[in-house]
């Protein structure tokens, strides 16, 4: 790919500033996520002159001239994945930036956040919303020449809900033994354990990710070919070396262009894992990428001054994932080392340690005065948002009296020691960023009224031993789906168990009856004062102290255009830009 010599001159200088050193990625995270995914985001700032409210919608592609069909976009991604099997692998932002790419949706979200049908022809409720008929898309064909039918919908949903990973977040609400049944070849009908009137929101991620029964019949007999996913999608897999690069060409029998009356244009895609965040900027201002994500706050500041200047385009998200100090609930939490006793287990002491948390401090030092304060799981743009809920935090007198009053009860002696309560916190090691937010939250913490245990590990480790019930508190990253209903699996009692997705494991049964109740109510304005209900349900139970909302910006080279202008139905709405760090390439080019 040709790129001007002003762009050449204007960026060769920091390839010499910026280690080329790469580190390993695990669990979908990097050195991005050491400032955002394990909470590192940012402070309350008015940028509504820099950026647009919901750049998801912006059509990038206006008045660009016409499309040149040809040239290879080099996509620089966080973090590496395992496999490419939607039904068994865990995909993060970049497992879901390559498996959209080679694998369609049976539904998408459309610009304003609907979710509509995509190969799906249409959804159709029962009146109890417990039973959905899906009449699927004619004359699509797999990557391999195996038809789409009803078959392939049953083998791919069957296939999720037996994986041990993928279908944890799904049984709540999903049966295995009989969720889909086939009516036939063209029709589906998919049965909800609960009424679940937002269903089709629940398939536009990888749930919804159609891959071809062949494949995953012939990966039961070789795993290896986890790494060459076969899907319906705009683009084939072409290649993959682990670590290094995965490579799409693109699909000239793609379904959507004669549906949708667009054309794809790029030869290829090649991804590459870098989750060192400077080593793939660099990447990106120097030319070697076309593209790449990221949720670093520090470099979020870089890469506007760099698109100032007109050398790149930054498409910016703010309704993503929220940051926050998680408190373990439960009295058995254990720390494999340690094994202490959790004085989180009573509310006095979550609420003392939600006040001693310095948010403002937290915002400045390591936010950077970059993203915006979290008080809930909801931003301000978003339906559900609640004003009336802000977070406690920043009274360090008021944290320090719950203390002293906790530690004078006899009963709860062995969580006190000096008249402080003592605590473990567990953070993600290995880089600077860690350590400034480890620095920042437990020197207020120690000032507030407790004698603060301070243990870091490694993210693989971090993550299992969390599900694990091994911490006591933590920085956490979650949340942040379009439709809610699709992050309630975290709050329910139900996903207490050894192995537990409601990680602070905190049981609320009436927060429970009202997660049913929102899952089938059609009426959004109702839907909304339900949200509210839960939104104060959380408040209330001091087992988040919510941070920032993370700020997800992909960023292109001047070159690339149609950014923002895929479709999303045949009479032209569009989809949804970015959503939690990824964007589709059905409509982008290269000019050259």
């Amino acid at each position: 790919m040709n790129r001007s010599s002003r762009r050449r001159q204007h960026r060769s200088w920091l390839a010499l500033t910026v280690s080329l050193g790469m580190v390993a990625a695990a669990c979908g995270s990097g050195d991005d996520d050491a400032a955002s995914d394990t909470a590192t985001d940012a402070a309350p700032t008015d940028r509504s002159d820099e950026v647009s409210d919901d750049p998801r919608t912006v059509d990038a592609g206006a008045g660009e001239g016409d499309p040149v069909a040809g040239g290879t976009l080099m996509v620089g991604l966080e973090s590496e994945v395992d496999g490419l099997n939607p039904a068994n692998n865990a995909f993060d932002a970049s497992g879901m930036q390559m498996g959209i790419s080679v694998f369609d949706t049976l539904a998408v979200h459309a610009e304003d956040g609907e979710p509509v049908p995509f190969l799906a022809e249409s959804f159709t409720p029962n009146a109890d919303f417990t039973e959905w008929t899906v009449a699927l898309r004619e004359g699509v064909t797999f990557h391999d020449g195996t038809p789409f039918d009803a078959a392939a919908v049953e083998a791919a949903i069957n296939a999720t809900l037996a994986s041990p990973l993928v279908s944890f977040a799904l049984l709540t609400w999903l049966d295995p033994a009989g969720a889909v049944e086939i009516v036939d070849e063209s029709t589906v009908i998919i049965t909800t354990k609960v009424p679940t009137a937002h269903f089709p929101s629940a398939l536009t991620g990888q749930l919804g990710m159609m891959p071809s029964p062949t494949w995953l019949a012939a990966i039961e007999e070789n795993q290896d070919l986890a790494q060459e996913p076969v899907g319906t999608g705009p683009f084939v897999f072409d290649s993959r070396v682990q670590d290094e690069k995965t490579v799409f060409v693109r699909n000239d029998d793609w379904w959507g262009n004669d549906v949708f009356g667009t054309q794809t244009y790029l030869d290829a895609i090649e991804f590459h894992p870098v989750p060192n965040v400077d080593t793939r900027t660099t990447s990106l201002l120097t030319g070697a990428f076309d593209g790449s994500h990221t949720t670093n706050p520090d470099t979020v500041q870089k890469l506007r001054e760099e698109e100032e200047s007109g050398d790149i385009t930054n498409l910016v998200d703010d309704v993503g994932e929220e940051s926050f100090v998680m408190i373990n609930a439960d009295p058995a939490a254990t720390d494999a080392a340690e094994q202490a006793p959790n004085p989180f287990q009573f509310v006095e002491a979550r609420r003392a340690l939600t006040l001693a948390t310095p948010k403002e401090r937290y915002l400045q030092v390591i936010g950077l005065g970059e993203l915006e304060s979290a008080s809930h799981m909801f931003h301000p743009s978003e339906p559900f948002f609640v004003d009336d809920v802000v977070q406690e935090a920043d009274d360090p007198d008021q944290a320090r009296a719950i203390a002293a009053e906790f530690c004078a009860d006899p009963s709860k002696a062995e969580f006190c020691s000096d008249g402080n309560i003592n605590m473990q916190f567990k953070y993600i090691g290995g880089s600077q960023i860690q350590d400034d937010i480890a620095d920042v939250l437990t020197a207020a913490w120690g000032d507030a009224g407790f004698n603060v245990d301070i243990t870091n590990t490694k993210q693989d480790s971090y993550i299992t031993e969390v599900a694990l019930n091994q911490y006591q508190v933590v920085i956490w990253r979650q949340f942040g789906a379009v439709d809610p209903d699709s992050d309630v699996v975290v709050l329910q009692c139900e996903s207490i168990d050894v192995v537990a997705l409601n990680f602070p494991r905190l049981c609320d049964e009436d927060r429970d009856v009202l997660i049913l109740a929102q899952r089938a109510e059609v009426d959004e304005a109702d839907r909304a004062v339900i949200w509210a209900d839960l939104v104060r349900s959380i408040n209330e139970a001091y087992s988040y102290v919510f941070l920032t909302h993370t700020r997800w910006v992909n960023s292109y080279d001047d070159t690339v255009k149609g950014l923002c202008s895929a479709p999303a139905t045949a009479d032209g709405r569009l989809q949804r830009c970015t959503v939690n760090g990824r964007t589709p390439y059905q409509t982008v080019w290269i000019e050259p």
